[in-house]
């Protein structure tokens, strides 16, 4: 986040002073061009003034034909360094006099033309001038000078001055930078240090320091009221999952969730603690790994195929414990889905089965059930939880018998009650409650009362019965 934070910063600086050099330098640029080119102009117009001057001065050395005087003339042109060559010619373009310095090749030896006329020609640093020498309405001769431009020179000035200017423009975009930072940078590394912080403490109380009111100070605003509401929803979230983890573990054989694939991403510690598995080793699939032999490949692929479609899962297993028993598990799960009705997760709960349908046993249903409203198991009709159980109804009462009637009476009793259904059906049944009914009448008034009010055992089905759940 530092590097972060001083790339932010860099970056601001190095834009802002980038942009200022360029600006600066195009300006100067601009600037050097058009002062480069008016002043070269004006450099020849007043070289052109000087050929005329020096004209007015040779008229009489041209009149009277004085050769030395002209010559004279010509020798004090050495006082302007850029004046190279500088000849005198007559009338009849022959050469009069003539200058030229050490390092320098004389003039032509009969009077040149100018490309273009005008007595003025300029070839980059080159300059031409040809002025006539005029007395009356006579041309006496011509002045020739050749002059070179000090364009690096002046080049070289001139970049010295903008360079002045582009270091005092940098040393003010600098500041206006530092200004900026303190302004726009601060403020936002004052968040990312926020948001560093929380994603690496999770901890949402942190605020960002709130520096401006202008724009970047309603964003800080904004930025810490999402704090508040995150901050609301975490705790908010925190205690629900207390809660519903509470709930989960309060269940026997606890909760379970997996992702829309079916595979596991949690489970409770109580059915963990039970099967004597970890998180990592259950999660996936890896909790197939504690099923019985006779119910891993049904249950798992049956598993596979509700995850598949959707469809809610209810099925009753084995699975082996810690304590090297298997225990009949009944597991319940929805899917939960998004708006769209896409599955999003599988939620469930595993409970502890009451009885497990075996070849002699018998299933029982939950009081005041509807048969058909009852969910079915493919491998088992299992009841949801032992305190649904419905007994006989040779267990709701002990008929008080009398002699022999009573014993045998008693003796039925005892099997019907260890079988804990109807599964003797009809004759046993009938039997207890014709012993019942003997000794109803030799009981006092309040045993008669208490047996007018017992009800025998309306239908007594057995697994394979028609009213079967």
């Amino acid at each position: 986040m530092v590097n972060a934070r001083r790339s932010l910063s860099g970056k601001l600086m190095v834009v802002m002073l980038v942009t200022t050099a360029i600006a600066l330098a195009s300006a100067g640029v601009a600037l050097m061009y058009t002062d480069l080119r008016d002043n070269r102009a004006a450099w020849a117009e007043d070289l052109r003034t000087e050929a005329a001057i020096l004209a007015l001065g040779v008229t009489p050395a041209l009149s009277f034909n004085d050769r030395e005087y002209a010559q004279r003339s010509l020798d004090a042109l050495q006082a302007r360094d850029s004046i190279h060559v500088a000849a005198l010619y007559a009338a009849d373009g022959s050469l009069f006099a003539q200058y030229a310095r050490a390092d320098q090749p004389g003039p032509p030896a009969t009077r040149p033309r100018i490309p273009g006329g005008g007595g003025l020609h300029i070839d980059g640093e080159h300059v031409l001038v040809m002025k006539p020498v005029i007395q009356g309405n006579e041309t006496l001769g011509t002045i020739y000078l050749s002059a070179q431009y000090d364009l690096s020179g002046r080049v070289s000035a001139y970049l010295n001055v903008l360079g002045a200017v582009m270091i005092i423009g940098l040393i003010a975009a600098l500041l206006a930078s530092s200004w900026l930072h303190r302004v726009v940078t601060r403020p936002m590394e004052s968040m990312a240090t926020v948001a560093q912080a929380i994603i690496e403490k999770r901890d949402y109380s942190f605020r960002a320091e709130k520096t401006t009111d202008d724009e970047v100070g309603v964003v800080i605003d904004a930025f810490n009221k999402m704090l508040d509401e995150v901050q609301s929803h975490a705790r908010a979230l925190e205690t629900s999952e207390k809660l519903y983890r509470a709930i989960g573990e309060s269940i026997n054989y606890g909760v379970w969730v997996t992702d829309a694939d079916g595979r596991a991403i949690y489970i409770s510690d109580s059915f963990l603690r039970l099967v004597g598995l970890t998180m990592q080793q259950a999660a996936n699939d890896g909790w197939g790994s504690v099923l019985h032999p006779d119910d891993i490949e049904e249950t798992m692929a049956a598993w596979k195929e509700c995850a598949r479609t959707g469809n809610n899962w209810y099925r009753e297993h084995r699975m082996m414990g810690v304590d090297g028993k298997y225990h009949s598990i009944l597991a319940q799960g929805l899917p939960i889905r998004d708006a769209a009705g896409r599955v999003q997760r599988w939620a469930g709960i595993n409970l502890t089965s009451a009885v497990s349908r075996t070849p002699n046993a018998p299933c029982s249903r939950p009081t005041g059930a509807r048969t058909s409203s009852w969910p079915r198991s493919r491998t088992s009709c299992a009841i949801r939880s032992r305190p649904f159980a419905m007994p006989c109804a040779s267990s709701i009462r002990t008929p008080r018998m009398t002699g022999n009637a009573s014993g045998d009476a008693k003796s039925l009793h005892a099997r019907c009650s260890a079988c804990r259904c109807c599964s003797m059906t009809c004759s046993t049944c009938r039997a207890s409650r014709a012993a019942s009914s003997s000794s109803r009448r030799t009981t006092s008034t309040s045993s008669r009362s208490s047996a007018s009010r017992w009800k025998p055992h309306g239908h007594c089905s057995t697994p394979n019965s028609t009213n079967s759940w």
